[in-house]
């Protein structure tokens, strides 16, 4: 019998080793998926009745850091309220981690296995595997709990204490997974933090989160590391894949932020001081990165805002962060590559390095799969859902692929068929980014491999 057992055991880790690390990104997924909507249905979970499909909703919601939710979350006890807070964040977490131990424990340290964790989270050898796992691990819980603690000095005179803390801890979780689940909910916005808009160490706080889970661990490391060396003569270089995302970081949030300023300044902010404004503003551009909390109604801002929400959340975080969308780099190399083609040159130059070929057709690729696949997804939206517009529809299913959970208002009201084409688009948009690295890889032999190295530069 022990012999069959680990025979069993056996089989299954070979057939393991076999499978693509994008299959079995999915397959941990759908798995999750699966536990989660076991506990969210336990009557304990529960306050009032669920059905199934808004429980698998919320569930898919959670697993893929979007946010949307068809239902208040008011309708969960506070142990369902604990089960959304696990999922969110093995949501952020999971997929990450799990995609390290894969390649830590089951996989030969070969040339296509470093070369898989170099594109994932910029990991080249073996231990750089294990550290970055205890890393993501270590540095997502401290930060989550301390900035919960910074919180509730501010949310202790709403709450008791004991409640007090695990709202702060919810909210916390919530915007460095960039989920953006609130506890706060009516119709028209899902995710409102509406009561504290005028609170600069909630929306300050939240800003900090939303921007840190955005930007991808591997980028945080070395920035932690920059910080270690001002003490020392010698200052830590960042990488070429951490100046490109700081640099398109920051240029996506300040013109964004000057446009969201001017458009809104008048109209959405009116009545609001210089400084709550400004805050207000930031933390929408922020949000709309991937995280979707609302300090503002969408209902009061203009379609112009509405339309910019739609390509910051398309752009997203950056490689092996929490947050979803195409990715910044992706952007860069795209761009990169326009330029170069504007110019006449048969190659893609970014920051003084070249880009192989091969990193500049899978951004391509990227881009030009996810546009038609948003298009086709709002037909069908549009047509299983006839009285909505095309605003609604788009917005919907772009907050759905981004993984962002804004909404105008719809989610609640959508039928069947309309429920289930957000779930898979949502599916689609969190996983896509990393099974697509692996998908598209292309099968370069040994020798022109390692020629192309000389010259060539990777970017995650």
């Amino acid at each position: 019998m022990h012999f069959l057992h680990k025979k069993a055991e056996h089989m299954f880790i070979k057939k393991l080793t076999k499978m693509s690390p994008s299959r079995i990104i999915l397959l941990s997924a759908v798995v999750t998926i699966v536990i989660g909507v076991i506990f969210l249905s336990l009557p304990v979970s529960q306050i009032v009745p669920i059905s199934f499909l808004n429980v698998l909703f919320i569930t898919i919601s959670a697993i893929t850091a979007t946010g949307l939710h068809p239902i208040p979350l008011a309708n969960f006890s506070f142990f369902g309220q604990c089960v959304i807070t696990a999922l969110m964040q093995v949501g952020s977490l999971g997929i990450i981690i799990l995609t390290l131990l894969i390649l830590h424990t089951f996989f030969r340290p070969d040339q296509s296995t470093k070369k898989a964790a170099a594109e994932l989270l910029g990991v080249k050898r073996k231990r750089d595997t294990k550290r970055m796992l205890i890393f993501v691990v270590v540095f997502s819980l401290a930060i989550e709990i301390i900035c919960a603690l910074i919180m509730l000095i501010r949310l202790k005179a709403d709450y008791p204490l004991g409640y007090g803390f695990f709202f702060s801890l919810f909210h916390a979780i919530s915007a460095f997974s960039n989920t953006g689940f609130t506890l706060f909910t009516n119709k028209a916005e899902l995710n409102s933090m509406e009561p504290y808009n005028d609170s600069y160490i909630i929306l300050g706080t939240l800003c900090f989160l939303m921007l840190f889970g955005a930007i991808g661990f591997t980028t945080i490391k070395e920035f932690v590391r920059y910080l270690g060396s001002l003490t020392t003569k010698v200052r830590y270089r960042f990488s070429l894949s951490s100046r490109i995302i700081w640099r398109t970081t920051f240029l996506l949030i300040l013109c964004s932020f000057m446009l969201c300023l001017a458009l809104e300044a008048n109209h959405a902010f009116a009545g609001m001081s210089a400084g709550q404004a400004a805050m207000n503003a930031l933390f929408y551009v922020i949000s709309s990165m991937g995280n979707g909390m609302q300090a503002v109604s969408s209902a009061v801002t203009k379609v112009a805002s509405m339309l910019l929400i739609m390509v910051i959340a398309f752009i997203g975080g950056s490689p092996g962060s929490t947050g979803s969308g195409v990715k910044t780099t992706t952007i860069a190399i795209f761009f990169a590559a326009l330029r170069s083609s504007i110019r006449g040159k048969d190659h893609v130059i970014l920051r003084g390095q070249r880009i192989s070929p091969s990193q500049v057709t899978k951004a391509i690729s990227m881009i030009t799969l996810s546009i038609p696949f948003i298009i086709v997804m709002t037909f069908l939206l549009l047509v299983s859902e006839g009285k909505i517009t095309l605003l609604d529809g788009v917005f919907e299913t772009v907050s759905a692929f981004a993984n962002l959970g804004m909404s105008t208002g719809i989610t609640t009201d959508l039928s069947v068929i309309g429920r289930l084409l957000i779930c898979v688009t949502m599916l689609v948009g969190r996983l896509g980014p990393f099974t697509l690295i692996f998908a598209l890889r292309p099968n370069i032999p040994p020798k022109e491999r390692s020629a192309s190295k000389k010259e060539k530069v990777q970017i995650p």
